[in-house]
């Protein structure tokens, strides 16, 4: 009877040693809670404590410490150590089954250059993490909305959103920048006015200077004075609230070529005349106005009709395209005279006789 009380007594100990030498404790985690449609979770099993190396036996045939999984379901592994006489620990988790949310919905938006803007997901909901690449790439926030850093070029952002722990594709979202407008100068010649401009701005404010100037029109077209010698304005556009740099536009002057010379001439009643122009170079036309009016033709020379009073003629010189200021050439008729008034004389046959005309001179 004794001995038989002291063989339980170290059966006894000995299992309560072992028991006490047993240490081995195993958490059970998944990247989700749930299976995405066309997509995997990963368990992973942690062990702590006991007798490293460890051993994994999965529900699914697995030997190591994660698996990948692509069905809903009861899972479970069984780690053991290598303490002497100590079981393995078996853990379970249960995956449920989950759709992928649609991607977000954003609205791409125009920047003002070295300006940041702020973008806004309004669908479907759930946790919205903002990227810098389609797939990969740096994580650059979480949130609903997410402000950009400083825009200096047209720049895409990405979003993708979490529901269900199951996690959307990305969407694209373009950051366009507000571009400088646009405008075109002009080839004028002196002593013209030029017409300047600009588009591609929601406003424009046209100025005389690069910095500091008079301002000189508002909108889109600009009218400038008369101008004589080369002259720059400068367009400063506002789209969407942004300012742009003054922008330099130029009115290039062609000079008026030299007008032409010619000579006054005068003819009597009734008489035609040949004027003659002369210029270095260009295109020769011959008015009766000093401006307006139609050519009478285009030529150096020009031949009067028959002319009973005295007459003023235009001549111009045309030269690359500029006119020059019109010559005045006048035709002046004089009047026909009175006839020489001369007394009778008489002289004796063979004599001479010395006849003396008065009136209003003259040969």
């Amino acid at each position: 009877m004794k001995n038989s009380l002291l063989l339980f007594l170290l059966i006894l100990l000995a299992a309560v040693r072992v028991s006490g030498q047993c240490t081995l404790t195993v958490s059970l985690s998944s990247s989700s809670p749930n299976i995405c449609s066309g997509s995997s979770v990963i368990l992973t099993a942690a062990p702590s404590g006991g007798t490293a190396p460890y051993s994994y036996a999965w529900s699914t045939g697995g030997t190591t410490s994660s698996i990948s999984v692509n069905k809903p379901g009861t899972y479970t592994v069984t780690v053991t150590d290598k303490t002497p006489g100590c079981a393995g620990i078996k853990q379970s988790i249960k995956l449920g089954s989950a759709v992928a949310p649609v991607p977000p919905t954003v609205v791409g938006v125009a920047a003002c250059p070295n300006s940041p803007v702020t973008l806004t997901a309004t669908a479907p909901g759930g946790t919205y993490q903002w990227y810098d690449a389609a797939i990969g790439g740096n994580f650059l926030a979480t949130g609903a909305s997410f402000t950009t850093p400083p825009i200096t070029a047209q720049t895409t952002f990405y979003v993708e959103t979490t529901v269900n722990g199951c996690t959307s594709s990305r969407t694209a979202v373009v950051v366009t920048l507000i571009s400088n407008p646009t405008a075109t100068g002009a080839l004028i010649c002196a002593g013209n006015t030029a017409i300047l401009q600009a588009s591609h701005a929601d406003t424009y404010t046209w100025y005389d200077a690069p910095s500091g100037g008079n301002v000189v029109g508002t909108g889109a077209t600009f009218v400038t004075p008369v101008l004589s010698a080369n002259t720059t304005y400068y367009v400063q556009g506002v789209t969407n609230g942004c300012a742009s740099p003054l922008i330099p536009v130029t009115v290039v002057i062609t000079p008026a070529p030299q007008a032409p010379t010619v000579s006054n001439v005068t003819i009597c009643p009734g008489d035609v005349t040949t004027l003659h122009a002369s210029v270095p170079s260009g295109s020769v036309d011959w008015f009766t106005a000093p401006t307006g009016g139609t050519s009478l033709i285009s030529s150096t020379d020009f031949t009067t009709p028959p002319l009973m009073a005295t007459t003023t003629y235009y001549v111009q010189n045309t030269s690359n395209g500029c006119t020059s200021a019109r010559t005045p050439v006048t035709v002046t008729v004089a009047p026909v005279p009175s006839a020489p008034v001369i007394s009778p004389a008489s002289t004796c046959s063979g004599g001479t006789v010395t006849l003396t005309p008065t009136g209003p001179g003259g040969t």
